[in-house]
């Protein structure tokens, strides 16, 4: 799910990524998986299981709140769309106090301050900058 979230981003400026028919069935897909707080979680968008067999994180993060959020933008999905506004929502919610917003790794459990861990933070905050600065 999550390499189908970039092409439907990249499918507002090429539309022969995907065919309306495509677009309209991922966007379902993504509004299905929105979480109850507005966020999306980015182990739900992966099917692939932990390497080190820890308990995949269920809460919303920042990596696919902010690429859920930028690509459903994308196709032009009006302002009003009630699960668009709460991804929003969740970004504006969610940044933490450094400015970065959190992400989890699909792989492994890392500690917060190891480069697999500092990456998914980095990528989560430039979707999630990406996200809300397109809406404006």
């Amino acid at each position: 799910m999550l390499n189908q979230l970039y092409v439907l981003w990249a499918s507002a400026t090429e539309a022969s990524f995907l065919t309306p028919a495509e677009r309209k069935i991922l966007l379902a897909r993504i509004q299905n998986q929105q979480q109850a707080d507005g966020g999306w979680n980015t182990t739900n968008m992966d099917e692939r299981e932990r390497k080190d067999d820890s308990p995949e994180p269920t809460e919303s993060d920042g990596y696919a709140t902010g690429i859920a959020v930028l690509a459903m933008e994308r196709p032009g999905i009006p302002s009003p769309d009630p699960i668009l506004k709460r991804g929003l929502i969740w970004l504006a919610a969610n940044q933490q106090s450094d400015g970065a917003w959190r992400a989890l790794s699909i792989n492994k459990q890392c500690d917060p301050a190891s480069d697999p861990a500092l990456f998914m933070q980095d990528a989560a905050t430039a979707y999630a900058v990406l996200a809300l600065e397109t809406r404006k």
